[in-house]
């Protein structure tokens, strides 16, 4: 044993990282996190990645890969469209039993890619261009970082952070029976530390707090809090280790009730959503940085990873996880009245909220909204029973019959017969990998902290790994809403509203993990008789989003108001110009760049796109604006802004024909004063790598 212990610790993974863009339309696209239909984006105010780390015990031995994708949710649309792609293309290599997709869960991200008709609703549209921006760039990045791939030293970091998260349901949390043990909210910061031969490679942070920084009135494309802790620290890397291709994640874990809005109503710490965002990342990044920057413990030992599909909608829970005499099963999927009432985050408008009688905690039905659920939905009296306390609002499970219904009122850009089948997924990815000493439990759903708690104690118990070395990484794999414990179930806030299969679903999510980490250690074996989930996708493959026609005649790049002379520190440059619709655009990877002439060599450097949170994009009605900002990290001199897009118009015989146009700014000098950009050089452990070098003599 200590010989295999030995030969571990003198062993290198073999690790490769990478990232691929995956932003939807930055014009005309719904948002998903709010559920709200007038969220319509109107530009950009980042990207959104993939983000892709392998880890291997050699290049073609075992092997896991993770994928941190900045959006609401990973649909199981795009997790089943993923698997398959990578079969084509790698065979046996990569499936579902080493691959985990994980959303940063950003309210500001292109909706539209689901399968099931719930997570399509409040938009009416399935959206097959976002869906293969998604789903391409996440192949990307794992081809890129499969192509990456050499030894390496893998270390796990831990830290606390206690200023970035507050409990936003309260009393649900008082409501465990073990509360007070300890804080509400999970200060826990879990790292993965990626070099290769001394120079920092890339990191993994899981820190539970929601990304929502940004309010539902926000209509620019942004990753959030979680995307700007990866561009401050993926930028860090950039200027002050000479390490442009470091890749930086912060996945979540269990932040199901975790808000980063710290003064519990949607707000702080900062005083606008702008100052809000920014300040959160800054805080996840300052103690990634700080985590990054200390030794940590050596990740070491094999790599193993079990996956079960298993059905939610009628699974059998033993009573030493339920705790009840006789055997419970969970329920059809429902969200009851609270789910309507949304959350400290994001209220919807009052009005609404009185029309449906929906306020966090209510544990009753309305009868006039219990017959339009009657109507709508039609859940059985076994599902009413199932389900209590809470009053289901909407069942969501089985094939219903809306076939009336679809002759009433229009499908939208959804085939017809979506609406007839499950509006959620019933069979579930339950995912368990082992990296070494270190373990990932990866679920499809919003665990609050106290059910995180609860799952990671048990994974310890049966695994013998510390607690703190277990990462319980939801919104991976697929999307089911949240998992609350049956405590906080009772009390219906809107999290347990929107635990959707019953009290005991927490209590069927330790035991079907449990058999899962059974089935790591090779104790168990893996289910005969396994359920599958539904493929959708034979719905949608007819459905496409139309392409926007533009007029010929239109002078496209025109600048309407161009740059006004020199600017100092603290000043912006905004840029005005008839622009093509930016749907068309989305191949490109900007819409415009800034750049500064090089001292040494005459060319002109790219510094900012509109991906950096320096610049801000937006459109409407044909003019396309554009801001930059300087911050530290640029430097005095000659400056300007290339403008590109992208249009469709008609040639003869109905053909359609994308036609490009660029256009250049005037160029205008900037004048910075003194910037510190070594403001945190007192984190840096790699200041002896090289930077940027001024012009040889």
């Amino acid at each position: 044993m200590f010989l295999f212990l030995a030969s571990w610790v003198n062993a290198s993974y073999w690790v490769g990282v990478s990232k691929a863009d995956i932003t939807g339309p930055a014009v005309g696209s719904g948002m998903m996190g709010y559920a709200d239909g007038s969220q319509i984006s109107a530009g950009i105010n980042d990207r959104q990645w993939a983000r892709a780390f392998i880890v291997s015990q050699g290049r073609e031995s075992h092997r896991l890969a993770i994928v941190i994708i900045d959006a609401g949710a990973v649909f199981a649309s795009v997790y089943q469209a993923v698997l398959s792609r990578l079969e084509q293309q790698f065979g046996s290599l990569y499936n579902r039993h080493n691959v985990i997709l994980s959303a940063t869960h950003t309210h500001s991200a292109a909706a539209g890619q689901s399968h099931h008709f719930l997570y399509n609703m409040p938009y009416g549209v399935f959206d097959d261009r976002a869906f293969e921006k998604m789903v391409s760039g996440i192949i990307q990045a794992i081809r890129m970082a499969h192509k990456d791939l050499a030894p390496s030293e893998v270390r796990m970091k831990m830290g606390l952070l206690d200023n970035a998260s507050r409990n936003r349901s309260l009393s649900a949390y008082e409501n465990n029976v073990d509360a007070s043990r300890r804080g509400s909210i999970d200060r826990f910061v879990q790292q993965l530390r990626f070099a290769r031969g001394g120079r920092p490679l890339g990191a993994i942070t899981w820190f539970a707090t929601h990304a929502v920084s940004y309010p539902r009135s926000n209509l620019l494309l942004s990753s959030d809090n979680k995307g700007y802790a990866s561009w401050a620290f993926e930028r860090y890397a950039k200027y002050n280790w000479g390490v442009p291709s470091f890749v930086a994640a912060f996945p979540q874990t269990n932040a199901g009730d975790m808000t980063p809005n710290l003064n519990l109503d949607g707000t702080g710490p900062g005083k606008t959503p702008e100052e809000n965002v920014r300040e959160i990342g800054q805080r996840q990044f300052k103690k990634a940085l700080e985590l990054f920057n200390s030794r940590g413990n050596r990740v070491y030992g094999p790599i193993d990873s079990v996956h079960n599909w298993v059905d939610f909608s009628n699974y059998e829970v033993r009573q030493e996880y339920s705790g009840q005499q006789k055997p419970v099963k969970t329920c059809n999927p429902a969200m009851g009245y609270s789910f309507a009432a949304g959350t400290e985050d994001g209220r919807p408008p009052y009005l609404v909220r009185l029309l449906l009688g929906a306020y966090e905690g209510r544990n009753n039905e309305q009868w006039w909204i219990r017959m339009v659920t009657d109507f709508l939905t039609s859940p059985s009296e076994q599902e009413l029973i199932c389900q209590k306390p809470k009053p289901v609002m909407l069942s969501l499970g089985s094939r219903k019959n809306f076939h009336y219904f679809n002759d009433v009122f229009p499908s939208g850009n959804m085939h017809r017969e979506v609406i007839n089948q499950p509006w959620v997924p019933e069979v579930l990815p339950l995912m368990l990998a082992r990296l070494g000493n270190f373990q990932i439990a990866a679920l499809p759903v919003e665990p609050t902290v106290m059910a995180g708690r609860r799952l990671r104690k048990r994974l310890s118990k049966l695994s013998g790994i510390p607690s703190r070395h277990i990462v319980i990484a939801g919104y991976s794999n697929d999307y089911a809403s949240y998992l609350t414990t049956a405590e906080e179930f009772d009390k219906q806030h809107y999290e347990g509203a929107s635990t959707l299969y019953g009290p005991w679903e927490l209590s069927a999510m330790m035991q079907a993990f449990s058999s899962l980490s059974m089935q790591l250690s090779k104790k168990e074996q893996p289910p005969a008789d396994e359920a599958m989930p539904l493929d959708l996708s034979y719905l949608y493959d007819d459905v496409h989003m139309d392409d926007i026609l533009e007029k010929e005649d239109i002078q496209y790049g025109s600048i309407m108001t161009d740059s006004q002379g020199n600017i100092h520190s603290g000043q912006s440059v905004k840029l005005q110009y008839i622009a093509s619709h930016p749907r068309s655009g989305m191949d490109l990877d900007s819409f415009f760049y800034v750049q500064r002439k090089n001292d040494c060599t005459g060319s002109w450097d790219t510094v900012a796109t509109d991906d950096d949170w320096t610049t801000r994009f937006k459109w409407q009605a044909g003019v396309a604006t554009v801001e930059w900002t300087p911050d530290m990290y640029d430097k005095e001199g000659l400056y300007r802004i290339v403008i590109r897009g992208e249009y469709y118009t008609f040639i003869p015989r109905g053909r359609l024909l994308k036609k490009h146009y660029e256009s250049i700014s005037g160029e205008f000098y900037y004048s910075a004063h003194n910037p510190d950009v070594h403001s945190i050089s007192s984190l840096n452990t790699f200041s002896g790598l090289e930077r940027g070098r001024s012009c040889e003599r």
